[in-house]
């Protein structure tokens, strides 16, 4: 896996930052990645492999913050039921949705790193 700086190359670490140097060209940089990648097969493979993972973390994440949204309503009805019906039917319900929203930010913060 390459990453292109100015008109040089670099192998790419684990954290995605600039490795050991490749090489540079005075062409098109573009150019000089797509013959790297042409002779090494198992390099674009990875690569795929990292945007297809980032992708599928991306779309995991889009969904959590769709049931994150889903579950802040609750709390907003429950916080209108609990105005106008009184408050202690309403905590144990309150406390559940609290603790669901909690380990949806745990799941969330797990994609991120």
């Amino acid at each position: 896996m390459y990453k292109a700086k100015g008109k040089c190359v670099y192998k790419k670490t684990k954290e995605g930052k600039l490795g050991a140097k490749v090489g540079c060209t005075k062409g098109d940089v573009k150019q000089y990645l797509k013959a790297l990648y042409a002779s090494d097969p198992r390099a674009a493979k990875n690569e795929l492999s990292q945007i297809v993972e980032a992708f599928n973390v991306e779309k995991k994440k889009q969904a959590l913050m769709g049931e994150l949204s889903e579950i802040q309503n609750q709390v907003k009805n429950m916080y209108e039921t609990m105005n106008s019906e009184g408050y202690e039917k309403s905590l144990s319900e309150v406390e559940k949705i609290h603790n669901e929203m909690k380990h949806l930010y745990a799941e969330i913060a797990k994609l991120e790193k």
